[in-house]
């Protein structure tokens, strides 16, 4: 299994070797450079954690393979990546599918677009493609084995790919370093109940969210309204809304609790009005839906999208149907599809109307 790992912050070898499922011999065989009591061990640097062949030479990269970058001084060139090799999927408990993509989706145009969407999805490590037919997504760790019959398809990394700046990648996010001031970034507890707050949803052992408290701050951050996580790497992630509602307790069914705030990764979970406002597009004028042919209520929410107009907007473009929205905040987010069906009215109980393009960030 060929592999790469980026270190993050206060990270020693012998946990990411532990991690891996590797002896802390070979993680110092394949990182030369990290030195023999790993005095070296660089920060935001890539290092190797599966190798092909079974007897690597550490030297510098430069064996024409892919790979990620900045990778720590002395890695073997035996650690390859899998950057369009033509195989079949094997059985793995640690990996599995994610979601496939097939003719007609934009994401099957190309192995660009498949990767794009494989950069940009939560949990995404690899993907197989057929272009023009085929773009499936997995989670987890490598499970692929070379093979040219018929029915074998390309294979890459995501780590084949860097996504430009203006694209950041979003299917992990890294803690921020140091910790935000005065934000709950990992410290064990409960949720209390709380006016505003409450759980969006819970994955469990088997969803590929639950592999690590990175997958799921991502799952979180490209989900409308999720504002915080509780969870525990490999059995839960649990995407909580409004604000903080924790206590601090380190009995049996406690977990660590993050706020978004503690990850580096842009957020989709709100949306921000633009400004000024587009022209030509009602953005917060108060009045009443009108029945018109091919439009009406796409869906209706008393709570979770209710704290601000951001959140019921990052709703909105979440839902593929929805072009437009009423909101009322604390009480209500009503999400509308088809054209624009809309008539001024200032009386009481009429809600503020949005289309959704007066949000730029929607997309």
């Amino acid at each position: 299994m060929t592999r790469f790992r980026l270190v993050a912050a206060n990270e020693q070898c012998g946990n990411i070797a532990a991690e891996a499922g590797i002896s802390l011999a070979d993680f110092y065989l394949w990182n030369s450079g990290v030195g023999l009591t790993c005095s070296s061990l660089w920060q935001g640097y890539y290092v190797c954690i599966g190798i092909i062949g079974s007897t690597p030479t550490p030297t510098s990269p430069g064996n024409g393979v892919a790979t990620p970058t900045p990778t720590q001084p002395g890695m073997t060139t035996s650690c390859r990546q899998h950057c369009g090799r033509v195989g079949v999927p094997i059985a793995s408990s640690d990996s599995g599918k994610l979601i496939g993509y097939s003719t007609g989706s934009p994401y099957v145009a190309s192995v660009a677009a498949c990767a794009a969407k494989c950069l940009d999805t939560p949990a995404c490590e690899n993907f197989y493609i057929t272009t023009g037919s085929d773009c499936t997504l997995y989670y987890g760790a490598v499970s692929f084995s070379p093979n040219g019959n018929a029915g074998s398809r390309p294979f890459y990394q995501q780590s084949c790919f860097q996504c430009p700046p203006i694209d950041p990648v979003k299917n992990t996010c890294p803690y921020k370093s140091p910790p935000p001031s005065g934000g709950i970034c990992g410290r064990i507890g409960v949720p209390i109940a709380a006016s505003g707050t409450g759980l969006l949803t819970t994955y469990t052992a088997g969803s590929p969210y639950v592999s690590s408290n990175n997958v799921c701050a991502a799952k979180c951050l490209n989900t409308p309204a999720c504002t915080g996580i509780f969870v525990a790497a490999g059995s839960t992630c649990s995407l909580r809304y409004g604000p903080v509602s924790f206590s601090p307790n380190g009995n049996a069914g406690s977990h660590q609790y993050y706020e978004t705030s503690c990850f580096s990764c842009p957020s989709t979970a709100t949306c921000k009005v633009a400004s000024p406002p587009p022209s030509g597009l009602h953005c917060s004028r108060v009045g009443v839906p009108i029945l018109a042919l091919g439009s009406g209520l796409l869906s209706s929410f008393t709570e979770k999208y209710v704290s601000s107009v951001g959140v019921c907007a990052a709703q909105c473009a979440a839902e593929t149907l929805c072009s437009s929205f009423y909101f009322r905040q604390g009480v209500s987010c009503d999400l509308h599809f088809g054209a624009i069906s809309f008539s001024p009215n200032g009386n009481a109980g009429f809600s503020p109307f949005y289309d959704i393009g007066c949000f730029p960030s929607y997309k």
